[in-house]
């Protein structure tokens, strides 16, 4: 799958791994365990990183080997090359990697914190996994111009988690930083807006998505299609039509990006 980003500068890179590494705060990787090769598996598996993630978790119907989790503090100067050499196939795929910084404060840690992150639900009680290992998905819940949390979800947030960081679709490193809040770190629960959010915001994967199943040779992409699709999708009489026609009419109109 060839996803709509661009790939980051070293420096952007370098500049990942700097803050990963700062040994002053407990950092956590989040990664999609479905993206390691058999090498790759076998070793975190060996190391317990997946432990948690296993057959009957709540993760594990859902992605092929589920979310691992690794401590940054347990990383040797190797693994650091590895994690270097993940954040270097931008240029190919898209990792499904992010950054997580643990408030100092959080209580009990492990795995209480790990549960939390899978605790969200919509208003009718839906269980939703919130992919905040999903470099696209973090760039809508947390945009500063577009706020998609409450006041109340982000107290939430921030009981527990003192900044998360990623690279976003353009290539540059990201972070966000939850409002200062002591409030303890209750379920997350989506409105139908923030569901619409998220929709809206992703449409324009999906649209790649089919594209590229009725054509598997096409392998360009950049973050200028994501925002030319977006441009197209602004006209209302376009949504209107079938997702099909939808479809047809974004790919013939990016074939100039």
């Amino acid at each position: 799958m060839h996803y709509l980003h661009s790939a980051p500068d070293i420096e952007v890179i370098e500049e990942a791994i700097s803050w990963v590494g700062q040994r002053t705060h407990e950092t956590i990787i989040l990664i999609d365990g479905s993206m390691l090769n058999d090498d790759e598996r076998a070793i975190f598996e060996l190391a317990g990183f997946s432990r948690l993630w296993q057959r009957g978790h709540i993760f594990s119907d859902i992605e092929e080997l589920g979310p691992l989790f690794i401590r940054a503090e347990h990383l040797s100067l190797d693994d650091f090359g590895w994690l270097r050499g993940i954040l270097k196939n931008y240029a190919a795929e898209l990792p499904l990697i992010s950054f997580i910084r643990i408030k100092n404060n959080a209580p009990n840690k492990w795995p209480d914190i790990l549960t939390w992150i899978a605790n969200v639900h919509t208003e009718e009680g839906l269980a939703l996994l919130l992919r905040y290992f999903d470099t696209r998905a973090l760039s809508i819940i947390f945009n500063p111009q577009n706020k998609f949390f409450t006041a109340s979800q982000e107290a939430a947030i921030a009981g527990v988690i003192e900044k998360f960081a990623w690279i976003n679709r353009f290539g540059k490193f990201c972070s966000y930083a939850p409002a200062y809040s002591n409030q303890a770190a209750t379920a997350l629960i989506l409105n139908d807006h923030q569901l619409e959010m998220l929709y809206s915001q992703s449409l324009p994967d999906q649209i790649w998505a089919e594209i590229q199943k009725n054509n598997p040779g096409n392998s360009t992409v950049s973050a200028a299609i994501y925002s030319r699709i977006f441009e197209l999708l602004e006209k209302t009489d376009v949504i209107q039509g079938s997702f099909t026609n939808l479809v047809h009419f974004i790919q013939e109109n990016i074939k100039d990006v």
